[in-house]
């Protein structure tokens, strides 16, 4: 196999681009539907079969104190794994909502959190091979930490699946290893903001 050598950004997102195959979908079925997602069956004129989850993108929300401490959640909790996780808060775009909106909302929502201003971090894909959701992390500091008081999640999730705590960002990202059942998306996210905004003063 040769190796093709590119050392231009733009000239490799070009090439990537240029590089897809056209994959003729013959038929598709629906194996599996719930209120959050669905999976498809997948044929194509080649003969390949895949499964294909399709569900709303995702918001991922790194909330920083003015201490530099990130809001998180221990999920008590998760089936695809499961076992418990470390998570941002997070959770699903609605249909047709810009995903700053749903940020917020969501943040609102798990933590009673609201943020100054909610900075986008690079968007990921969940899982490129069998899913279409996209992953949209977003970086901003709390507004008026100093005089909320996070509940102990009682009071407004009645499954009482979660724990709100606060770490030290920077703590969190030189010990990652040992966290390591935090979901490789939010992963990926707190490394980004600590680097490219919160140590950097961006924020």
């Amino acid at each position: 196999m040769e190796i093709k050598n590119i050392t231009d950004p733009q000239e490799l997102s070009q090439f990537i681009k240029d590089s897809s195959l056209p994959w003729k979908q013959v038929t598709s079925e629906t194996i599996f539907n719930n209120p959050w997602s669905k999976v498809e069956k997948n044929v194509y004129e080649n003969g390949c079969t895949y499964s294909r989850m399709v569900k709303n993108d995702t918001v991922h929300v790194a909330a920083i104190t003015n201490d530099d401490q990130i809001i998180l959640q221990v999920r008590k909790y998760r089936p695809g794994t499961n076992q418990p996780a470390l998570e941002l808060p997070a959770g699903y775009m609605e249909p047709n909502e810009e995903p700053i909106i749903s940020a917020a909302r969501e943040l609102a929502e798990e933590t009673q959190i609201e943020c100054n201003q909610l900075f986008p971090l690079v968007p990921i894909f969940w899982r490129a091979d069998d899913s279409n959701s996209m992953a949209r992390g977003f970086v901003g500091r709390i507004k008026n930490y100093e005089n909320i008081v996070v509940p102990f999640n009682e009071k407004f999730d009645e499954r009482k699946e979660y724990i709100i705590i606060s770490f030290p960002i920077r703590t969190l990202v030189e010990n990652l290893e040992l966290f390591w059942n935090m979901c490789a998306p939010d992963q990926k996210f707190v490394i980004e903001a600590y680097y490219q905004w919160v140590a950097n003063r961006k924020i």
